[in-house]
């Protein structure tokens, strides 16, 4: 039987979608709080407008999800990127800091109703047999904006200033409205279903705790390895990141292809053994030589587990019940990335940065405990 296509024009476009929002918010992500810090914001100041954006991201993504079943993909996709493309622009606009962290809230809330959306309509597009595939292709898009659009704002804010970096991540947005436009979505029916019911989907609360815990230890990283490094005397973490995104990058080129015909766990388990392998070494690392290394495995684990985790979301629902699932599974990513930093920040200065890493590795430990010998029995097979 010859396969359906996954790069279809549709596809394409929404894989070019999520590049774009990906870049915008990536570039305005290191910017801002230096933006906030010029306009005279202490660091308590940056951390609560940079935490607003989670917390309206994180209760939209329900209700989000309730509407992309409900009502259908395209209007609500239309009016996440739109609210998107606001809060972009609307940095550029205003210099003060209240205002500043009302606009980060309004943008928290297209973030999580564009994201959820888009890999919505993603997995709507992508023939059922090779979604693990498709996936990997999709998330392509996430890798490569990572190793890219950091640097970008940065280098766009010190060349031309912080307003004009704010416009042209508005401008991606742009861009990805008129994408949204041409898309051929799917036939679909709207469903009658109650607010009740259609904010989460049960099924996807396994696969969802899983991320959680992966998000929950990657938040640890993304906000001490450079002070763990700092304390320790080493320079240069900066490359740590560039590795791990290289790394992961290259883990979704062939991973979704094993998922769709070997299963899950042939993927999942060696994902997790990676994760807890990297985070013992980053707790006892004492040369960059060795963060590298551990880069490498990093984002080798993280890019197999988590892809592997949203196809077994996507693909063990109904295509009536996709918003939910995915606005499930999202909001355990911000959920993990929010309490992963607060909690392993407040850990860290108990017992210290090596100490937190390790502490880390046992997380990612229960959840391959849990996975092999609870969810695994209970999760429909790829």
């Amino acid at each position: 039987m010859k396969e359906r296509p996954i790069f279809t024009h549709s596809f394409i476009s929404v894989m070019l979608i999520n590049f774009f929002i990906f870049f915008s918010f990536q570039m305005i992500f290191p910017t801002l709080p230096l933006y906030i810090h010029e306009l005279g914001g202490s660091d308590s100041v940056v951390g609560l407008i940079m935490g607003v954006f989670t917390v309206t991201s994180l209760i939209s993504r329900p209700f989000a999800g309730f509407a992309l079943d409900k009502f259908g993909r395209r209007k609500v996709f239309l009016l996440g990127l739109v609210i998107l493309c606001i809060g972009a622009f609307s940095y550029a606009l205003v210099q003060i800091l209240v205002l500043i962290a009302a606009i980060r809230l309004i943008h928290g809330i297209g973030w999580g109703i564009a994201g959820t959306s888009n890999a919505t309509i993603a997995a709507d597009l992508l023939p059922k047999e090779r979604l693990g595939e498709g996936i990997g292709y999709f998330a392509l898009s996430n890798s490569l904006s990572m190793a890219i659009a950091p640097a970008a704002g940065l280098y766009i804010a010190h060349l031309y200033g912080f307003s004009n970096t704010f416009k042209f991540a508005g401008i991606l947005v742009v861009v990805s409205i008129l994408l949204a436009m041409v898309i051929r979505y799917k036939a679909y029916r709207p469903q009658n279903i109650s607010l009740k019911e259609g904010l989460y989907e049960h099924q996807a609360f396994g696969p969802t705790f899983l991320v959680f815990c992966n998000s929950f230890t990657f938040s640890g990283i993304a906000s001490f390895l450079p002070l763990y490094a700092a304390s320790e005397r080493i320079d240069n973490i900066g490359w740590f990141f560039s590795v791990y995104a290289i790394s992961i990058f290259s883990s979704r080129l062939f991973i979704g292809k094993v998922v769709d015909r070997k299963g899950y766990s042939i993927v999942l388990i060696p994902g997790f053994l990676a994760l807890i392998i990297s985070l013992l070494m980053i707790s006892s690392a004492t040369k960059l030589e060795m963060f590298l290394l551990a880069a490498v495995i990093f984002g080798l684990g993280f890019g197999a587990a988590q892809m592997t985790l949203q196809t077994m979301v996507v693909k063990g629902v109904k295509s009536a019940r996709l918003g939910a699932a995915n606005a499930t599974f999202y909001s355990g990513i911000d959920l993990g990335n929010g309490l992963g930093a607060l909690t392993l920040g407040a850990l860290a200065e108990l017992v210290g940065y090596s100490k937190m890493f390790f502490c880390s590795s046992l997380i990612i430990l229960a959840a391959l405990l849990i996975y092999t010998f609870y969810l695994r029995h209970r999760i429909k097979k790829a």
